[in-house]
């Protein structure tokens, strides 16, 4: 498969001595969606969308695996070619958490599912190594602790099997993991889709601004703005507030500690 353009993407997988080479089935599906996703992301942050399609085009498996994947244009396989060499550079950017993230979950299987894993296109000849493994995994990893909350709306959940896991998207910063213990979970399934603020311990990664994970001690569910109460709602409902201070000496109480003569 020699017969490469800008929109294609050659790539080369061999699985393990124990199989003969061969790649288990689960192991590529799981390959394909981590780079379908992965692609997606770096789709959105060139064009705004998420509009490319890709199609496997050709395949051949004499071990290794060998197959073709081609696109509508070639700008998000530029865009893999670069995110490969940045990491490998120390030159990726905080801002590409998620991409990151993607990228690890790609590549982490190998030397533990494949024995081989390459990429090839027009720009660039991608052989994936254990050190791009260890590269990408200290950027996406943990590394500091401290104990506090953070807030936004819950879009994912999964407590299928024993897992407890949600995924919050805060205003600002990337999407945060976050682990739930068993006596919140009721609670958590109610709040799906709404805003909430979840206090616990929270783990910062060395390359990234914002939290990226918490594990939960305590989930308390936000209102939403059109139920927040308006001023005329609010007025006249603590009419005893400034006690014998005008409202005048009472503000000024509050801002500067004293009323000013």
């Amino acid at each position: 498969m020699n017969d490469l353009k800008d929109n294609l993407m050659n790539i080369v997988l061999e699985g393990m001595p124990s199989n003969e080479g061969h790649v288990e089935l689960s192991d590529l599906s799981l390959f394909i969606t981590s780079f379908k996703s992965l692609l997606d992301k770096l789709d959105y942050k060139e064009t705004g969308t998420k509009s490319n399609k890709y199609r496997i085009i050709k395949a051949s498996h004499n071990s290794p695996l060998e197959f073709a994947i081609e696109s509508d244009f070639g700008n998000t396989f530029e865009a893999f070619n670069n995110l490969v060499e940045d990491v490998r550079n120390n030159n990726a950017n905080k801002k590409d958490y998620p991409i990151l993230k993607d990228y690890f979950g790609l590549i982490k299987k190998f030397n533990n599912k494949f024995t081989k894993m390459s990429f090839k296109n027009t720009r660039a000849d991608l052989d994936i190594s254990n050190e791009d493994v260890k590269k990408a995994k200290t950027l996406i990893e943990t590394n500091s602790h401290s104990f506090g909350s953070v807030t936004g709306r819950i879009e994912k959940l999964n407590i299928h099997g024993n897992n407890r896991n949600i995924t919050i998207y805060p205003l600002i910063g990337n999407a945060i993991e976050c682990k739930i213990p068993d006596d919140l979970i009721n609670a958590v399934v109610g709040y799906v889709g709404r805003r909430v603020m979840l206090t616990g311990t929270i783990g910062y990664t060395a390359f990234s601004d914002f939290p990226v994970k918490i594990k939960a001690v305590e989930v308390d569910c936000l209102p939403e703005d059109n139920e927040l109460p308006s001023v005329d709602d609010i007025c006249g409902i603590y009419p005893d507030l400034t006690g014998d201070l005008t409202t005048e000496e009472y503000i000024k109480k509050q801002r500067e500690g004293y009323i000013s003569e």
